[in-house]
């Protein structure tokens, strides 16, 4: 007999097995939403691809680096990875994403308390992702 090779994505227990089978599914919907979204112009792309990025380190490093070698939506999976970057293209439809479903959130609810703090996570998110950096797609 030859000997074993361990596949690195195997996991021999069944709870690791079936963890793995959920992150995987989740960054599959997740990369379905994404490709959706660069049809469709109310949808964001880069956020739903970021978070299948994140699913498929945790399910399946294989998955991850097909999607990171993608000729379209690599460049901004990689460049968030390796330098917490977001694409140029992306900042201002992520902006007004959160500026327009926060403000829709907000006049949609009656309770104060609950306007208060949309407004204050929508702030937030903005302020945060107004501060990241941006990078060039074709510069990763």
């Amino acid at each position: 007999m030859g000997p074993m090779h361990a596949d690195p994505e195997a996991d021999p227990e069944p709870a690791g097995r079936t963890l793995r089978a959920l992150w995987i599914a989740v960054g599959v919907l997740l990369v379905a939403l994404g490709m959706l979204g660069a049809l469709l112009p109310v949808l964001p792309t880069t956020p739903f691809l970021l978070l299948a990025a994140a699913c498929f380190a945790r399910g399946s490093p294989r998955l991850l680096a097909r999607l990171q070698a993608h000729p379209t939506f690599g460049p901004a999976v990689r460049g968030w990875r390796e330098q917490r970057a977001l694409p140029r293209r992306a900042r201002r439809p992520a902006l007004l994403l959160v500026v327009v479903s926060f403000a829709l959130s907000i006049v949609a609810v009656e309770l104060h308390l609950v306007r208060a703090l949309l407004f204050v996570v929508g702030v937030g998110l903005f302020v945060f992702l107004a501060r990241l950096p941006v990078i060039d797609a074709d510069a990763v």
